[in-house]
């Protein structure tokens, strides 16, 4: 299935927070007919197989096989569950986090680019993040863009300081003349 690069932080996130555990498994009806193929390839390489064959009786010689092939069938299954298996595993979700990070730093880079050909408004702006459980990050900007003051407030459960998140803004637009509040999405 495809994860989108969105999703792929967010499920990273939430691994490393110990809210979501996850794991990748190839489809059961892969893994016998990939150990099939193992133990085949196995049992072609080992030398000398005919010349065994020339020296011992038939029947002898098949169980040898059959016991050899069940050995190494056991081997191979071990080596998938306790190796590949985990090392698919890893591999597939730092792929993931690598391919969302690579794709996000991409559209900030985009996002810049295109802020940084912008002329500067020549008005002071607040600029507020919205967030309801972290709390709202805003930061005020001068007429030349220049950074005047930044913080946080907490006007939603759990904390709810509406009263103090309000005196906040309210004391910095009239303490900075804020002209312009742009909202984050």
């Amino acid at each position: 299935f495809k994860v989108t690069p969105f999703d792929g932080l967010t499920i990273n996130r939430a691994v490393k927070e110990k809210l979501l555990i996850y794991n990748v498994s190839v489809p059961p009806a892969s893994v016998p007919q990939t150990l099939e193929t193992m133990v085949g390839k196995i049992l072609l390489e080992k030398g000398g197989e005919k010349e065994r064959k020339r020296n011992q009786p038939q029947n002898k010689s098949k169980k040898v096989e059959e016991d050899v092939r069940r050995y190494l069938e056991r081997a191979c299954k071990s080596a998938y569950d306790h190796l590949l298996a985990p090392a698919l595993d890893l591999e597939f979700r730092q792929r993931i986090i690598d391919q969302s990070e690579a794709h996000v730093i991409a559209l900030c880079c985009a996002k810049l680019k295109k802020m940084l050909h912008v002329q500067p408004l020549a008005l002071t702006v607040m600029a507020i993040e919205p967030g309801f459980i972290t709390g709202c990050r805003w930061v005020v900007l001068n007429e030349e863009g220049k950074l005047q003051e930044q913080g946080l407030v907490h006007p939603h459960p759990p904390h709810s300081a509406h009263y103090e998140a309000k005196s906040t803004l309210v004391r910095l637009i009239k303490e900075y003349n804020v002209r312009l509040i742009a909202l984050a999405t």
